[in-house]
């Protein structure tokens, strides 16, 4: 569930994962260079790396992030760390979830 208020938001991954799940140093996970070229994603509705609030139900966050079946292949055996946090526009932090870490 989002919070109230918020106006944009992130999902950041990481492929550093020498820490067990949910323990890295930031937000619970350990950034890395994937972390960095999310941060340079530019922000819009339903983009899974940053993505801005919208009223549509279809779109992430508001709805299950789906890809075409066998799309991530390439990732067979590859760990990744995540985490959501959305702000307000004014920056503050309205919510976290909690880090994953997903193997493909």
């Amino acid at each position: 569930r989002l919070p109230a208020g918020w106006a944009l938001g992130f999902t950041f991954f990481s492929a550093d994962t020498r820490l067990p799940a949910g323990l890295g140093s930031f937000l619970g996970f350990e950034p890395d260079g994937l972390y960095g070229v999310i941060l340079n994603i530019p922000a819009s509705p339903g983009n899974l790396f940053h993505f801005t609030a919208t009223e549509d139900p279809k779109l992430y966050p508001n709805a299950p992030f789906h890809l075409p079946e066998g799309s991530l292949r390439p990732l067979a055996g590859q760990a990744l760390d995540g985490v959501a946090v959305v702000f307000s526009a004014a920056g503050a932090a309205l919510g976290v979830s909690n880090a994953a870490r997903v193997t493909f």
